[in-house]
């Protein structure tokens, strides 16, 4: 079988899941790796381990691999962004 193949049925075999587990599947979202996650939020990989272990972050779990895919991280950053509404005061 060639890695192809492998990772596509692996890629198949999660979707399933996620399915049958309610959780819906979009299959056509780029995925991003952990360090690829961290450069585009600015922190580092053991802070993005900490958001998924806090369930604060959706993953993809492709074999051992960990994905997280851009429709998950524009929800966790929407979830997260202050649209104007300031805790601190004006000095």
């Amino acid at each position: 079988m060639s890695h192809t193949f492998s990772s596509f049925a692996l890629v198949l075999k999660n979707a399933f899941f996620r399915l049958w587990a309610g959780q819906g599947l979009d299959v056509t979202t780029p995925m991003l790796t952990l360090d690829e996650v961290g450069n585009l939020l600015s922190i580092s990989r053991s802070t993005v381990l900490r958001l998924i272990e806090n369930q604060e972050l959706d993953v993809t779990r492709i074999g051992r691999s960990v994905r997280v895919s851009e429709d998950s991280l524009d929800r966790y950053v929407d979830a997260h962004t202050d649209y104007g509404h300031h805790t601190r005061e004006s000095s």
